[in-house]
């Protein structure tokens, strides 16, 4: 199962020199991992962290550049 959530970069995820800071991937990659409960699954996430909870076990990010 494939889930794919379009998101924009905004300045607020930039540094001075219009990079974004790679940190701001991981809150990226967490905003998907909750529009994916809520959207795909039907599970809000706000309402199943009440009682249960998502753990994650690894993340594995590969940057690439487009041309």
């Amino acid at each position: 199962m494939h889930f794919t959530l379009h998101q924009k970069v905004l300045f607020k995820h930039c540094d001075p020199a219009g990079i974004v800071f790679y940190p701001r991937y991981f809150e990226m990659i967490n905003d998907a991992v909750e529009a994916m409960f809520s959207n795909l699954l039907g599970w809000p996430y706000e309402d199943l962290l009440r009682d249960s909870a998502v753990p994650t076990a690894a993340f594995k990010v590969v940057f690439t550049t487009r041309s």
